[in-house]
């Protein structure tokens, strides 16, 4: 195992609210949650309910994934290397969305200072 790999942490070794989350997620993409209805079922807020999802893959070594699929958007463990890739090319979508978020910024900023795209990241 590399340095940086996690061994997946027992659910009874979670904090609480990352105990929540995950009790609530349901094996295969049709049975995707969503964090409204996480939020409802817990009352823990939508932020941090994102916030634990991260961990729970981060820090804890889970496999959880997202869609943003009209009927099965949400939450869910993947069952087969299909859902693992889809889980994988929904981060991917929006890393280049948040990219091209922040491609615009800077040019936003330079253009209102008049300065160019090299100043403009100096400056933020």
């Amino acid at each position: 195992m590399k340095e940086n790999d996690h061994e997946k942490k027992p659910m009874d070794e979670l904090p609480l609210e990352h105990r929540q989350v995950l009790s609530l997620l349901r094996e295969g993409l049709e049975n995707a949650i969503t964090v409204n209805d996480i939020q409802k079922l817990t009352g823990i807020s939508s932020v941090r309910i994102r916030q634990c999802v991260n961990q729970l893959i981060v820090k804890y070594g889970y496999i959880i994934g997202s869609s943003t699929k009209f009927k099965e958007s949400g939450f869910f463990i993947p069952v087969t290397m299909s859902e693992e890739k889809l889980a994988i090319t929904q981060l991917s979508s929006r890393v280049r969305k948040i990219s091209e978020r922040e491609k615009a910024l800077i040019r936003n900023i330079a253009n209102k200072h008049n300065i160019d795209l090299i100043e403009a990241l100096r400056s933020t």
